[in-house]
This record gives structure tokens, C-alpha cells and sequence, in this order.
């Protein structure tokens, strides 16, 4: 909300106003936060003042943009991100996969630093810290971070990349025996499923007998079924 009153003409003569535009209230400083210009115009008529308010009511409005930008944390980033573009573009297994890394330290670490402070150094001095924790998944949180920053360069909320020089991180393959149902304990897998609600039960076969994974099985849609072949699309 914007309001005027008029001041006394400028030393040529030429009339002038004050305008205040409302941006709500400090709870607290318990204060009003205003906004204050003066503007010196070729006349009073209502369209050339209504003009100047508009152009400052813009002009307001942009620096408290880029005031939002400049102090964004990393933690309300990641949210917008999140909603924007994870969420909406991305196969569950993704989302999935990227809000189990940022969970896995990520969040704890960056969490309330301001997104345009945060520097190479920082993310090469996470990695370290990572590893000497021995924690795990380390490529998964490169490459989260890296689509992070990637979107703030994308979106103007940031103007270098810090993973820019960053390495992918290094982690040594671990092996470990993968373990299988035998024929028994399938057996008596299948025959204490008639007792299992029916989506589960649902589920459970279409993992024993068509391999599917968790996220797949997740995945299925209505569109995805044939009742005519009695398939998976």
C-alpha cells in the first residue's frame, strides 16, 4: 500500500511529493517498515503522481527481492528446490534417493548458511569431514549438491558455482554377498500371503515373481495396467 503528500515546489519551481509505500509491521522493533521517496514532477495531475507511485511501488518491490535472494539460507533453498523442481520433475526413486542424502548430513552442515556465502572451501571441508566420520554415500551427496547449485546458478540466486572446483569424491567399492530366498523359504513366503492385506500381498508377488524393485512397484500407475494381457505396461 502506497500513499503521497506534497511538499514544497524544488528551487525551479517544479512541484514535488513524498511517497511512503506500507511493508507491514516489525513484531520486533514493534514498528511499522516503511519506505520513503521524494520525487520531483512535471505536474500534480492524478495520472503523473499515480505513475511515480507505481514506478517506486516496483522499484520497493525488487529491492525487497533482492534483499530475499541475497539472505536465502541454504535450508529455504533447498525447500524451493525441493517443491520447484525435485518434486516435479524427478522420478520418485531420485527424490527419493536425494532427500536420503540430504538427511545423510547435508542439511546438518549447510543448514543455516546463507546460499550466496557458501564457498568451494566449504564443500571440500564437508567431504573431509565425511570421510574421516567414515560416512557413507558420498557420490550421492556430490551429485545432490551439485544439482543444488546447479538450479541457484540457473535461477540468479547465486553468481559462481562452489562445486566448481570440487572433485568427485573418492570412495573405495564395497562388496557384499548378495543373499536369496531358497526354494523353502519361498514357499513359505507364498503360503502366509492370504492372511496379508491385498496390496500388500499385491506387492509382495509382483517382487517374488516379476523382480520388480521397491520404487518400481511404488511407480505403478492405473495407466500402467493391461487387463486385456494381464501385464505391466
Amino acid at each position: 500500500m502506497a500513499s503521497y503528500k506534497e511538499l514544497e515546489p524544488n528551487k525551479n519551481g517544479k512541484p514535488r511529493i513524498k511517497i511512503t509505500v506500507e511493508l507491514g509491521y516489525d513484531e520486533e522493533k514493534c514498528k511499522r517498515i516503511r519506505k520513503y521517496k521524494n520525487v520531483t514532477l512535471n505536474s500534480l495531475s492524478e495520472r503523473t503522481i499515480k505513475k511515480a507511485i507505481t514506478e517506486f511501488e516496483i522499484e520497493v518491490a525488487n529491492m525487497e527481492i533482492e534483499n530475499d535472494i541475497e539472505n536465502i539460507t541454504f535450508e529455504q533453498f533447498v525447500q524451493r528446490w525441493m517443491d520447484v523442481y525435485v518434486r516435479v520433475d524427478l522420478a520418485i526413486k531420485s527424490k527419493n534417493n536425494y532427500e536420503s542424502s540430504l538427511r545423510g548430513g547435508i542439511l546438518q552442515y549447510f543448514n543455516k548458511m546463507k546460499l550466496s556465502k557458501i564457498k568451494t572451501f566449504h564443500v571440500v571441508n564437508f567431504f573431509k569431514e565425511e570421510k574421516e566420520q567414515g560416512k557413507r554415500n558420498l557420490n550421492g551427496k556430490y551429485m545432490v549438491l551439485k544439482s543444488i547449485f546447479s538450479k541457484a546458478i540457473d535461477w540468479g540466486v547465486v553468481q559462481e558455482n562452489p562445486m566448481k572446483g570440487v572433485k568427485r569424491p573418492y570412495v573405495e567399492k564395497r562388496y557384499r554377498e548378495i543373499q536369496f530366498y531358497n526354494e523353502n523359504q519361498l514357499k513359505q513366503l507364498l503360503s502366509i500371503l492370504d492372511q496379508v492385506y491385498p496390496k500388500h500381498r499385491l506387492q509382495i508377488k509382483l517382487a517374488v515373481f516379476g523382480g520388480l524393485r521397491m520404487t518400481e512397484i511404488a511407480g505403478i500407475r492405473v495407466e500402467c495396467l493391461d487387463y486385456t494381457n494381464n501385464s505391466l505396461l
